[in-house]
């Protein structure tokens, strides 16, 4: 059985990363409350993000070395990072993208700090970009 799929409407805002970089960027840091937030935000997000991958690794590290608070700390801390991922496996599933992109979170969010420092570093030199113009 063939499923056909009719939309009544279709949208693209980004057709790929030369333009969503500076269309996200020139208003990150007015989503995010300014240049303070935004910064305190994006180190939160990535501390976060990472947090659940090296916590785990740390820990059974620790343990092949003996360590009895690594043992004791592994279990929860596999288990926060198995929600974490899974809460983003589910978005992918959600949003009908391949499921491998909620592994791949931590990237995801390290490559959105890095936008927000690029949304802070644009406005503070006073020279937004977009769409070929130069707003001040």
């Amino acid at each position: 059985m063939v499923k056909r799929r009719s939309a009544l409407l279709s949208t693209r805002m980004y057709t790929g990363w030369s333009t969503l970089w500076p269309g996200i960027v020139k208003n990150l840091i007015d989503m995010l409350g300014g240049p303070r937030r935004t910064l305190v935000t994006a180190t939160a997000a990535v501390a976060i993000a990472w947090a659940s991958v090296l916590i785990p690794l740390m820990d059974v590290i620790g343990r092949m070395h003996g360590s009895t608070n690594a043992r004791i700390a592994l279990i929860p801390a596999l288990l926060g990072s198995a929600a974490a991922f899974a809460l983003h496996v589910a978005g992918a599933a959600h949003f009908r993208i391949p499921f491998w992109y909620g592994l791949l979170f931590p990237i995801g969010y390290t490559v959105g700090a890095i936008m927000a420092v690029d949304s802070v570093r644009w406005r503070l030199i006073g020279r937004v970009r977009w769409k070929g113009r130069v707003y001040q």
